[in-house]
């Protein structure tokens, strides 16, 4: 298949499709050496542990740095070339209940199980 050709580095170039939810380290399981998901074949972990990093804190002005360090290496360095990633606004209402928040953009939030109140 065209995935496992990619796993034994039988292209120069692949085109695949993903998507993460808004936190920036959600990515970097494609930049991790020896992770499946790493079609790159990156062996540089550099990438991988400036996103670690920022995973690793709790506040958030020392996430944003460690983040912001992230990004500024992936652009200069340009390990994968990211084409599109849609744009995912949340909003939520107090009439609402029982709507879950997961942490992934594909999922439907289960809205037949959402209660609307007047």
């Amino acid at each position: 298949t065209l995935l496992s050709m990619l796993k034994d580095g039988k292209f120069d170039l692949g085109l695949l499709g993903g998507g993460s939810n808004i936190d920036p380290g959600e990515s970097s399981v494609i930049l991790k050496p020896g992770d499946s998901r790493n079609y790159s074949l990156l062996t540089d972990s550099k990438w991988y542990d400036l996103a670690a990093k920022g995973a690793s804190l709790t506040n958030l002005d020392d996430r944003k740095k460690a983040y912001d360090e992230y990004q500024q290496a992936l652009v200069e360095d340009q390990p994968y070339i990211w084409l599109y990633h849609q744009n995912s606004l949340w909003a939520h209402s107090k009439r609402l209940s029982n709507v879950p928040m997961n942490d992934f953009v594909w999922f439907n939030f289960a809205s037949w199980k959402w209660k609307v109140s007047k």
